[in-house]
């Protein structure tokens, strides 16, 4: 009977390592996974705040490329419908590379392609391997300012004001 008695033992502790063993399993994969999720969501975000601050740093550079030149037509893809496939600028911020591509906007142009809404798309992508995060702004210059400019009610130096102020953007997508 104390033969028994040791089996019984043995395969109680037995079941009882096994169940622990497992537990440990489960355990340790439910925090693997979370790691992995937290490093991908860090990732998202420092993504997200590079493509925000290429945009910012591109602002100033298309005021800059508008005042030189007196549109954006060196700067654009030639096709008119979307993106070129090479960006215009790649910059690296906190060793994240970001492209920025632009494109005209639907706005009001006229035949000869004179830039008319002072709008244009501008398109920053970041995590070219991995999650690829995609922020699109629209660009442009104040449009009161720029409806009286083309009523021609703006004195010369307020159009030069607003040249030198840096272009505005608003987030669309994310």
């Amino acid at each position: 009977m104390a033969v028994r008695q040791g089996g019984m033992a043995l395969v109680s502790v037995v079941l009882l390592l096994a169940t622990l063993m497992l537990l440990a399993l489960t355990l340790t994969e439910k925090v693997a996974t979370s790691s992995r999720i937290l490093a991908r969501e860090q990732l998202r975000q420092r993504s997200y705040w590079a493509a925000s601050a290429a945009v910012e740093w591109a602002r100033p550079q298309l005021a800059s490329a508008f005042r030189d030149h007196g549109d954006w037509r060196q700067l654009l893809p030639p096709d008119e419908d979307g993106y070129a496939a090479e960006p215009v600028w790649t910059i690296a911020i906190d060793d994240l590379p970001v492209d920025l591509y632009l494109r005209d906007s639907s706005g009001e142009d006229d035949a000869a392609g004179t830039e008319r809404d002072l709008q244009l798309l501008l398109l920053a992508r970041t995590g070219r391997t991995g999650a690829e995060l995609l922020l699109e702004c629209r660009c442009g210059f104040d449009s009161a300012l720029l409806a009286a400019e083309q009523a021609g009610t703006v004195a010369s130096d307020d159009l030069t004001r607003l040249l030198e102020q840096p272009v505005s953007s608003l987030q669309l997508t994310d």
